[in-house]
């Protein structure tokens, strides 16, 4: 009889003078929303606030980047490993998490280091349970050792010992370098950041079309810390369980937004890949027909061209593909106080007046209006790159997917939401306002981003997906890296 691969996590959560006890044998997410696998109802748990997964035999937390924290032994933590007995606290006096952990102990499931040679001795060889294949085999090499020669059983019992000895170190040495690498990788992101953050506020007329001392010297710093940050990403990547070409699509996209990849947060993982099916199944005729508009019509030349003037992603073409669908007739749903949102890009009318444009007279009727320039491809692209590039340089910290958020929802409305984090990439981005600020943030504006940010992962290999075209950009970002 095999014996049983168990992996059984006990998690008993005390509140106050409150406790319950629950059990879980797989991965699960721990938050103040309903729909965490361990639901905590306390103003201290954050919307999304942790993530609870097993690696290789052992269990491991990971703060989603939450607001008030966990602590274990007095320390703040962001990803630790959960050993029998440890305590977590949320807040600096919140609810506990005391955990006990069951794990399968065959030596082909578990790292040895977590016995003792005592207990390894009597797993192997004391007759307390039901072995299985790999236990059998380790006693019978001890038998016919045995048989042998009392000389010859000691020597397989100290090359056994050896072995684990190895096997012990090479794994914490791994484990501890694979640490440090993450780490140093997020860093080395964080920083790259910031030099992009103060490329992208230098003043217009300290610009020049071969660049200045500056922003040259700021350019050169970014690169090379970019294929610095690039090599400890391939090392630690070695590391991980070997990823599907969706999941390294998704990643990709993810780092070309202005997000860190390595702490992208499991959830949202999840998230977005309901938002791909969806241009897979529903809206997969709106996708192809309006990528094939915008390439039939130079659309997307244009665009994308004018994007990397700015400095900006090129994915950003995405935007009009979900404000319009690439339609420059296109009128908004809704009236409001201010009028009707018209246009390729959607502008409302005093938005578009600011970014230089003129807008006609029928500001709250939903009809073209041939004198309106948001109805004019060249005029109103211009403006929205140069409105995308405002908001891009200023409160969203060169996070792609923040500046996706502050369009649709307003920049305001997120630069008051977002007013009480630091103002530098590391605490401003799309990962933090999506777990931390999940609840304050409008149904609306989160679709928007998630459904942009799927859109441009299908963008990068729409056969992968499904469709039967190739990227869309690749040609126009090779010709303009090739000018």
């Amino acid at each position: 009889m095999a014996e049983k691969n168990e992996n059984r996590l006990d998690v008993t959560l005390q509140i106050k003078e409150q406790s319950k006890q629950l059990t879980f044998i797989n991965s699960f997410s721990i938050g103040r929303d309903e729909k965490n696998d361990l639901s905590i109802d306390d103003r201290l748990v954050s919307r999304s606030h942790a993530q609870v997964h097993l690696e290789d035999g052992k269990w491991r937390y990971q703060d989603l980047k939450s607001t008030n924290g966990s602590f274990m032994a007095g320390k703040r933590i962001l990803n630790a490993e959960i050993n029998d007995g440890n305590e977590i606290v949320i807040g600096e006096d919140g609810p506990r998490l005391i955990f006990h952990t069951f794990v399968n102990k065959d030596l082909n499931t578990q790292h040895e280091e977590q016995r003792t040679p005592t207990q390894i001795y009597e797993y192997y060889f004391k007759d307390n349970h039901n072995p299985g294949e790999h236990t059998r085999m380790i006693r019978q090499v001890f038998e016919h050792a045995t048989q042998k020669a009392k000389r010859g059983y000691w020597i397989v019992i100290s090359i056994i010992g050896i072995l684990l000895l190895g096997a012990v170190a090479v794994s914490y040495r791994q484990h501890s370098k694979l640490q440090q690498q993450q780490r140093l990788a997020e860093e080395i992101f964080y920083k790259m950041k910031q030099i992009e953050v103060a490329i992208a506020q230098l003043p217009s007329d300290q610009r020049s079309e071969n660049g200045t001392k500056l922003e040259s010297s700021l350019l050169q710093e970014q690169r090379q810390m970019s294929e610095t940050y690039d090599k400890l990403l391939q090392q630690v990547r070695v590391h991980y369980k070997k990823m599907s070409e969706e999941e390294r699509l998704m990643l990709r996209v993810a780092r070309i937004f202005g997000e860190c990849e390595i702490i992208m947060p499991p959830s949202l993982k999840e998230e977005l890949n309901k938002y791909i099916v969806l241009w897979q199944t529903k809206d997969r005729e709106t996708y192809v027909k309006s990528i094939n508009k915008a390439i039939q019509k130079k659309y997307h030349h244009y665009i994308v061209h004018r994007l990397l003037d700015q400095g900006l992603p090129a994915q950003f073409f995405y935007v009009a593909l979900q404000e319009s669908n690439f339609d420059t007739t296109a009128c908004g749903k809704y009236i409001s106080k201010k009028g009707v949102a018209k246009g390729m890009w959607q502008f409302m009318p005093e938005a578009a007046m600011d970014m230089g444009l003129r807008v006609g007279r029928k500001i709250d009727v939903r009809e073209f209006d041939p004198i309106d320039d948001r109805h004019d491809f060249k005029k109103s692209t211009d403006a929205a790159v140069r409105y995308l590039k405002y908001l891009y340089s200023g409160d969203a910290q060169a996070s792609g997917l923040l500046t996706l958020a502050s369009y649709n929802w307003g920049r305001t409305r997120v630069e008051t939401l977002i007013s009480e984090v630091k103002r530098n990439p590391q605490e401003r981005n799309f990962w933090r306002l999506a777990t931390d600020y999940r609840d304050r943030m409008p149904d609306e504006t989160y679709n928007y981003v998630l459904k942009i940010f799927a859109a441009a992962i299908i963008g990068e290999n729409p056969p992968l997906y499904g469709f039967d075209f190739e990227n869309p950009l690749a040609a126009v970002l090779e010709e303009y890296n090739s000018e």
